[in-house]
């Protein structure tokens, strides 16, 4: 028995339930309710037409304005999520880093967030061949060994650091 059974909760499932694939630079959507042309999703990232098909499928079962077609659209192009894969375009860090370099910011701890942000740090090298520099702060109760496997061979240097008020850095 499933944990969505134990709870008496529905369960939709991806690739059952319902899907998303980009086509012609738009996100297909579609489930038992009909098909959505949308925009993709304004967040970077491969990741994020899967993110954004969970949020459709579970705004379509709650229903609601937010479930029309015009609000879901609304949210894909007007959708923020700070320090996730956000590409920093002017402060501190920006004007510290060598010309011509793209200084991106995610709060990712754990070896699936490393798998996600590898994938997108990989389609930016393919798009403009930089080097990739990784600094990264973390707790050590995180699986630090497998956030960065998938860096291996994409990442030129790697350099981590305290953080000063965690003693568990």
């Amino acid at each position: 028995m499933g944990r969505a059974d134990q709870l008496g909760a529905p369960l939709y499932v991806f690739g059952e339930d319902y899907n998303a694939h980009e086509e012609r630079g738009r996100m297909v959507y579609e489930d038992g309710d009909g098909l959505l042309d949308l925009p993709l999703p304004k967040l970077f990232g491969r990741h994020q037409l899967a993110n954004a098909s969970i949020a459709i499928a579970a705004l379509r079962k709650i229903g609601g304005r937010w479930s029309r077609e015009a609000g879901i659209e609304w949210g894909m192009k007007n959708v923020e999520w700070h320090a996730r894969l956000q590409r920093l375009m002017k402060g501190p860090l920006v004007d510290a880093a060598p010309k011509g370099s793209e200084v991106w910011l995610d709060g990712g701890h754990n070896p699936d967030g490393g798998a996600v942000v590898a994938q997108a740090m990989a389609d930016l090298e393919e798009r403009s061949s930089k080097p990739l520099y990784l600094i990264c702060g973390m707790l050590r109760t995180k699986d630090a060994a497998g956030y960065f496997h998938p860096f291996r061979g994409l990442a030129k240097q790697v350099t981590t650091l305290a953080i000063p008020v965690k003693p568990r850095a």
